[in-house]
């Protein structure tokens, strides 16, 4: 059988890695959130606009009422111009025999 054997060396090095990939996971998330302090401090409308969307997606509050209306009245525009544009095809169609 091939089995780890479980001693303090083995556990040193488990243990240090576990650490080290802690440590990277941190350090990406601090360059993460310095980068937004950064383009918060620039005060540019577009990093306003930036934020403003990033802060939209995080505290979206979603509710079946309003987004079942929103997707039923985007449904309707796509069948009423779909509808619209075949209309269209087939009266050059028969246009044109």
């Amino acid at each position: 059988m091939n089995r780890k054997i479980l001693s303090t060396d083995n556990l040193k090095k488990i243990f240090r890695g576990y650490l080290n990939r802690q440590v990277n996971r941190i350090i990406i998330v601090l360059i993460i959130l310095i980068g937004i302090y950064i383009i918060k401090i620039a005060n540019i409308n577009a990093t306003n606009t930036l934020l403003d969307i990033i802060e939209r997606n995080i505290q979206y509050d979603f509710t079946f009422a309003e987004d079942r209306k929103i997707f039923k009245d985007t449904i309707v525009k796509i069948v009423n111009t779909s509808k619209v544009t075949i209309e269209e095809l087939t009266e050059s169609v028969v246009n044109i025999k």
